[in-house]
């Protein structure tokens, strides 16, 4: 839940929309965020990043910014956060737990890794 307190309180967000696969980090974001819950500011869901993309795009409710941290490659979300983003949408791809899609990783790894290569800037 760091992340979407974060988007409301550092980025300005009127709203976020928060899903994890693991339902026990989605009650931890519940304590974390209840008051915002509570005030309609904050949704969180449990779920596959896919499904949630996808009932994004079926309802035509697209996104401003989707931040995907797939804990490894991203490469399975991509195609589907592509499409549940508005057009001029932002969207942030996320390892936490694995190499970038700079630097030491870039190039052909990066490209079969995470379907894509980040270009690093200063």
């Amino acid at each position: 839940g760091i992340r979407a307190l974060r988007y409301l309180k550092e980025g300005g967000a009127g709203f976020v929309l928060a899903n994890d696969a693991n339902f026990d980090l989605v009650a931890a974001a519940q304590m974390n965020l209840g008051e915002d819950v509570a005030m309609g500011r904050v949704e969180l869901r449990t779920g596959d990043a896919s499904d949630c993309f996808l009932r994004a795009r079926l309802s035509k409710d697209y996104f401003d910014l989707i931040d995907v941290d797939g804990f490894g490659s991203g490469a399975p979300y991509n195609a589907e956060a592509v499409g549940a983003l508005k057009m001029g949408g932002l969207l942030y791809l996320c390892c936490t737990d694995a190499r970038t899609a700079a630097g030491k990783n870039a190039g052909p790894q990066a490209l079969r890794a995470f379907g894509a290569v980040a270009q690093s800037m200063p």
